[in-house]
């Protein structure tokens, strides 16, 4: 799939949970593609390519579906916010902190795609280097960057989606990394209103999974040995080659697995979402035969485990505790 394919296929996700489970609310004004592109060149930066296709997404929701309670804004109201907090930051001037280290101030290469009833915002980080393209969390009134929320608009929408569908908690990979922003789970009012609430969440460590029980490899395809062989899925900071090879080694692997294969799988869960690697993992293992997991994953268990655990749940395959 492409770029495109990708944040087109998790827009329509959400927008079909929306519609199924919260009442209406209005659309997200279309953008005029023309300032976008009269943004882009007074930036002098290309936009990254998940950001364009965000702004060009017809009919997206207006209400406060993105954790933890924004809503994604219109061009004009983004680039109108984009200025005001320039102005901002330039009429507050340089400051430094009590290690001599200058402070946050907002940006030009900075974008908002989303704000909350309290004025902060959701904003994408066009600065070349590791964190572009990453979705931040801005503070309107502190200033201060957090560790990204998201590593791209793709994760983002990647992330509610699983999130909406599956009834489990967004902003893992975030929190799992130092992020300050917890965890928080999609629930419905009686007025149909979709709200954010925190999660529970217990730090896991990113130690490699066990089976649940032994595997027999030999009866496993080439293809899945491969892959096992390789261990867990790397975390965000690997190279984008390294990367790619993992993504080729499970696209290799055809649908439907063994439950041999499935077991094995479950091993190779990573730190972290591995920029949507690890959901396309979890898809391949429930591919094979239901419950790969059987009893609950322990509190210290990866965090992909706890998450594929809810799904069987929340399909009926194992009790809810």
């Amino acid at each position: 799939m492409t770029t495109a394919d990708h944040v087109l296929t998790s827009w329509s996700r959400i927008g079909t949970w929306l519609t199924a489970h919260t009442r209406r609310g209005p659309a997200r004004p279309a953008p005029d593609a023309a300032r976008l592109d009269a943004f882009e060149a007074d930036l002098g930066l290309p936009l990254p390519a998940e950001l364009r296709i965000w702004w060009l997404l017809p009919d997206v929701a207006a209400s406060y579906w993105i954790p933890d309670a924004f809503a994604p804004v219109s061009l004009d109201e983004a680039l109108e916010t984009h200025e005001i907090w320039l102005l901002v930051a330039e009429q507050e001037g340089a400051s430094f902190d009590e290690n001599g280290q200058p402070e946050s101030r907002y940006q030009r290469e900075f974008m908002p795609i989303a704000l909350s009833p309290g004025g902060d915002g959701l904003i994408v980080d066009m600065r070349p280097g590791d964190t572009h393209g990453t979705v931040l969390f801005w503070d309107h009134e502190t200033w201060t960057l957090d560790v990204p929320q998201w590593l791209s608009v793709t994760s983002m929408l990647q992330d509610i989606a699983q999130a909406l569908e599956a009834g489990t908690p967004a902003l893992l990979g975030h929190t799992a990394h130092g992020g300050s922003r917890g965890p928080s789970t999609a629930a419905v009012d009686d007025s149909l209103d979709l709200t954010w609430q925190p999660t529970h969440h217990v730090t896991r460590q990113s130690t490699m999974p066990q089976p649940a029980a032994a595997v027999d490899h030999a009866r496993m395809r080439p293809e899945v040995q491969a892959f096992v062989a390789d261990g867990p899925l790397p975390d965000w900071a690997a190279e984008g080659e390294e990367i790619d090879r993992r993504v080729e080694q499970l696209e290799a692997i055809a649908k439907p697995v063994t439950g041999e294969e499935a077991q094995a799988l479950v091993a190779c869960f990573g730190p972290d979402d591995c920029y949507g690697v690890a959901w396309t993992l979890l898809h391949l293992i429930e591919t094979g035969p239901n419950p790969v997991l059987t009893t609950e994953p322990a509190p210290n268990a990866n965090e992909w485990h706890h998450t594929l655990w809810a799904r069987i749940v929340n399909s009926g395959l194992a009790p809810s505790a």
